[in-house]
């Protein structure tokens, strides 16, 4: 009997094993729960068994052989949607981990693992996401497509301590919104491997999530939708990605000092957006809208108290349907935020929603609202574009917003500098997209319709 069980816990004496950022993964046993095995099923060269040292997540069959057992986890020929697996961390006591080992069989859009503050039973099988769960309280640990390794030791020296506690015993999540355009059933299993810091005097890392909530968008319409949340505590960020749906275009994230913006992330990839990292040895590859290339800034990226992360989400709805962030269709709901992980100096994580929900103590939203295309408030902010395809209202220092109108495609989006100089904005629509990258979008776009 080939099995493979839910979660695998094992800790182990001694140092770990190298493992670059995206280099291949450490070896674990060769028997036993969590063995990489032979299926019937696409994508076994994805399976990573549990690490040497540290703990696995894993959400799938606990027996390959057991039909009863696998069709909890099967996708059948033509279907699409969004499934949530929750689960207990494994760990007896609390562990704080400097790297992570992300694998997903084929037919996932996008996995996410998260921890949240809510407690529930584990899953036996695919179950409906409760999205009631996620607004309790979360932190979102990872997003990616098929696979993933990332490490926080990067070898900077300002990185040298710095580890991502995760207490013993915590809620789990594995979000997975997916695809079957094949003709056989496939099936939804994740491995997620949690390595452990070698030392005990950690630095503790905290979450950033920045989410964004705009207006409807009507369909066959593109809107530019600005948010902003303003930091409520000193911090530097260490790691930045975007959790985004089919339907945006592109996310553009900049950070205003004082007056001045700087762009810090940019991607085009709403299936891979790039989990960047920011310190004094990681370089990023700068964007290039005309070719549809993520990228960032490089260096060290701090923020003091006050200062402001603003995100532009350009939104394409090529459906038929209204689309809305809080629709409960995951194929008619928008989804453009920014996560990631951060040194803060009060040690509290920064999660922030514009412009509806209130804030954690980190942070503070900017007093924006998301009508129709118009600024508003008492310092720079911006609100969301309107349902008519306006852009933001333009930021100004002084406090006075603004609105403008987007007539047509060939109209810069993004936000101007108050002093009508580019600061964050982007090539016309025509100009910044790639053709393969369209194509990619559009067969994505029509297959999810035509699973339905």
């Amino acid at each position: 009997m080939r099995t493979a069980g839910w979660f695998v816990l094992a800790f182990c004496a001694g140092s770990l094993p190298a493992l670059e950022a995206h280099g291949q993964p450490d070896g674990g046993g060769d028997s036993g729960p969590g063995t990489c095995v032979d299926t019937r099923f696409e994508g076994d060269e994805l399976c990573i068994p549990p690490p040497e040292q540290g703990l696995q997540l894993h959400y799938g069959p606990t027996d390959y052989d057991d039909p009863a057992e696998t069709r909890k986890f099967e996708i059948p020929p033509g279907e699409a949607g969004e499934r949530c697996f929750y689960l207990k961390t494994p760990n007896p006591s609390d562990v704080a981990s400097r790297r992570f080992q992300f694998r997903s069989r084929p037919g996932a859009l996008r996995t996410s693992a998260w921890l949240l503050k809510a407690s529930v039973p584990d899953s036996v099988g695919l179950e409906a996401c409760n999205d009631a769960l996620f607004l309790a309280g979360e932190r979102l640990l990872i997003s990616s497509q098929i696979a993933l390794d990332f490490a926080f030791d990067t070898g900077a020296p300002e990185n040298e301590k710095i580890a991502y506690p995760i207490p013993a015993g915590t809620q789990a999540a594995v979000r997975v919104d997916y695809v079957n355009t094949s003709n056989a059933p496939l099936l939804a299993e994740v491995w997620l491997n949690v390595l452990p810091a070698p030392f005990d005097d950690i630095q503790a890392l905290s979450s950033v999530h920045w989410r964004g909530r705009g207006p409807p968008v009507p369909p066959a319409t593109r809107q530019a939708h600005d948010f902003r949340c303003r930091a409520g505590q000193d911090l530097r960020i260490v790691q930045l990605g975007a959790l985004m749906s089919p339907w945006v275009a592109s996310l553009s994230a900049r950070v205003e000092r004082t007056g001045e913006r700087e762009l810090v992330y940019e991607t085009y990839d709403w299936a891979a957006p790039p989990l960047l990292r920011y310190d004094s040895v990681s370089v990023n590859e700068p964007p290039d809208p005309t070719q549809g290339r993520s990228g960032g800034s490089s260096g060290v990226l701090s923020l003091t108290a006050g200062d402001v992360l603003e995100w532009t989400c350009e939104i394409d709805n090529l459906t038929s349907e209204v689309l809305t962030y809080d629709s409960p269709s995951p194929d008619e709901r928008i989804v453009c935020d920014l996560f990631g992980f951060a040194t803060a100096a009060n040690g509290v994580d920064w999660e922030c929603t514009f412009p509806t929900e209130p804030p954690d103590s980190g942070a503070v939203p900017d007093s924006g609202t998301a009508d129709s295309g118009a600024g508003t408030g008492g310092t720079a902010e911006a609100g969301a574009s309107g349902a008519t395809g306006g852009s933001a209202g333009t930021a100004a220092t002084s406090g006075t917003g603004g609105s403008s109108s987007l007539p047509d495609a060939s109209r810069i989006v993004g936000n101007d500098a108050p002093d009508g100089g580019g600061c964050g904005c982007r090539l016309p629509r025509g100009e910044r997209r790639s053709f393969p990258a369209m194509v990619g979008l559009v067969f994505a776009l029509v297959s999810w319709r035509r699973m339905r």
